[in-house]
């Protein structure tokens, strides 16, 4: 068996049995070519957080990002989206999935929609936001606007220039 057969293996069984040891994750992280093929089924809710923080890093970092993305959609639990985006913030992948976040009524998954798509350079995804409710949210979005302009990104209702 390969090494990253064996790593693969090794946080499967771990992950299974609800528990992380990131020292496999790394050596695992580590393989350049592994299949994780079916390591979503560990972003699932009936597993415990740090579990599927762990399978979401290394489903990133292995390019399989659909199912991240995926997650962070289907997810209840605030903790886990919050966490998922911060991953993908990092990453700046799934943005384009994840603009219907941005008029979430949950104020702290919407904010860290925001901060996520602004660190990016999407203000096009926050856009809409100019016409919000909230004077404070109207005046921070211009704010990142301006600071996109500045920047040379340009935004309109269309998408940036």
């Amino acid at each position: 068996m390969s090494f990253a057969s064996r790593a693969l293996e090794i946080c499967r069984r771990d992950w299974a049995s609800g528990r992380i040891d990131e020292g496999h994750v790394r050596d695992l992280l580590r393989c350049r070519n592994v299949n994780v093929d079916g390591m979503e089924e560990f972003l699932h809710e009936s597993y415990p957080s740090d579990v599927r923080w762990s399978a979401a890093r290394v489903l990133m970092e292995k390019g399989q990002t659909k199912e991240v993305v995926a997650a962070a959609m289907l997810s209840q639990d605030r903790e886990s989206v919050l966490a998922l985006l911060s991953l993908m913030a990092k990453h700046k992948v799934g943005l384009d999935t994840l603009e219907s976040l941005v008029s979430s009524r949950d104020t702290m998954i919407r904010d860290a929609a925001v901060e996520m798509f602004r660190r990016a350079g999407k203000v096009d995804a926050i856009f809409p936001l100019i016409f919000d409710g909230d004077d404070a949210v109207v005046q921070r979005i211009k704010r990142y606007i301006n600071e996109a302009g500045q920047r040379g990104q340009t935004c309109d209702a269309r998408g940036p220039a």
